[in-house]
Formats: C-alpha cells, sequence, structure tokens
C-alpha cells in the first residue's frame, strides 16, 4: 500500500510539475504506470541497440548505455504522453490540459532524435525539459565523465 501512495504522490507530482494542474487519481495512476513500463522498455531498447552498435563494430570502446537509454526512454515517455492527451481528448474533450500533453508528448519525442544523435544542445535541452531533478544531476554528470561521445 505504501508503495501505491507514493507512486501516486510521484505521478501526482509529475503532473504539478509539467503541467500545473490536479488530475483524478485514477489516470495520474495509468501515466505512472505507463512511464515505468517505457522506461522498462527504453532500457531494453537501448541495450540492443548497444549489443548490434558493438557487433558491428568490433568493440565496445564506444558504448555509453546511459546516453542510449535516455534517448529511447525520451521517445517512449513522448509517445506515452501523446497517448495520454488523446485519451484525455477522447473521453473529457478539449481542454488546456490536452493541448499541454500534445506540446508536452511532442517535445519529448523530438527531443530524443538529438539525444540519440549525440547532439550536446539536444542532450541539454532534454535534459532540462525532464523537468526532474534526478535526471538533471546524473546527465549532468555522465556528460562531465563522457565529453568525447558529444558531438
Amino acid at each position: 500500500m505504501a508503495f501505491v501512495t507514493s507512486f501516486q504522490n510521484y505521478s501526482q507530482a509529475l503532473f504539478a510539475c509539467y503541467f500545473g494542474v490536479k488530475l483524478q487519481k485514477e489516470k495520474q495512476t495509468m501515466l505512472a504506470i505507463l512511464s515505468v513500463a517505457a522506461l522498462m522498455y527504453a532500457y531494453f531498447q537501448a541495450c540492443n541497440e548497444l549489443d548490434k552498435t558493438e557487433e558491428r563494430d568490433g568493440h565496445n570502446k564506444n558504448s555509453f548505455l546511459w546516453f542510449t537509454w535516455f534517448g529511447f526512454f525520451m521517445r517512449l515517455q513522448g509517445l506515452v504522453t501523446l497517448f495520454c492527451g488523446g485519451y484525455e481528448y477522447f473521453s473529457a474533450g478539449y481542454s488546456i490540459e490536452v493541448l499541454s500533453y500534445a506540446i508536452v508528448g511532442v517535445m519529448m519525442f523530438a527531443l530524443s532524435f538529438a539525444v540519440l544523435t549525440k547532439s550536446k544542445v539536444g542532450w541539454f535541452a532534454a535534459t532540462v525539459f525532464t523537468c526532474n531533478p534526478i535526471f538533471w544531476f546524473f546527465n549532468t554528470v555522465y556528460y562531465v565523465k563522457n565529453k568525447e561521445c558529444f558531438k
């Protein structure tokens, strides 16, 4: 029960940060569960992509898991946000929340391509756009330690 409560608090904080609105608990929980699913799927996509790169190159000198994972996570999170915006549109009609879902989803999806092409500007824009201090910290540390992987 404590996990569900903390999960709902996380999703409520996520919504407050992104949209400045408070949604129903069911919708918050649905988005939080889909976000975690996207996080896990992105990890497996990133590992698969790195395996292909290592096999193609014949070495693992350029294997930066966090970089690839963050890019796929941003892409999937953007799709989840767009899905939730569409769901909200068809269930409740048009509102400012639906527009904000669409904007956030499109921005996250677009920034994922910049991250996966190893763009320094795309990396920092995506990091800031997550509105997540944990990503801000880890992505900054990652940049400092792995500057050679950025263009």
